[in-house]
């Protein structure tokens, strides 16, 4: 008795290496996002005093438009 055999062609498996670097990208965005939120860097602490001084150093005043 003769035995049929099909043979499929797979093709290219590009698409599979696609979408398995769309999904890692996805868990470690995920993970980052997760980090940040709910264990990363917390809020700065309130300033007790807001109040910022510069000094610039004093140049040339700037000359008056005449008309």
């Amino acid at each position: 008795m003769v035995d049929t055999v099909i043979e499929r062609d797979r093709g290219d498996s590009s698409a599979g290496w696609a979408v398995a670097v769309v999904v890692l990208i996805a868990v470690i965005a995920v993970a980052g996002f997760a980090w940040v939120r709910y264990r990363g860097a917390a809020a700065p602490a309130p300033a007790s005093n807001p109040v910022i001084q510069v000094n610039v150093p004093a140049g040339n005043p700037a000359p008056t438009p005449t008309q």
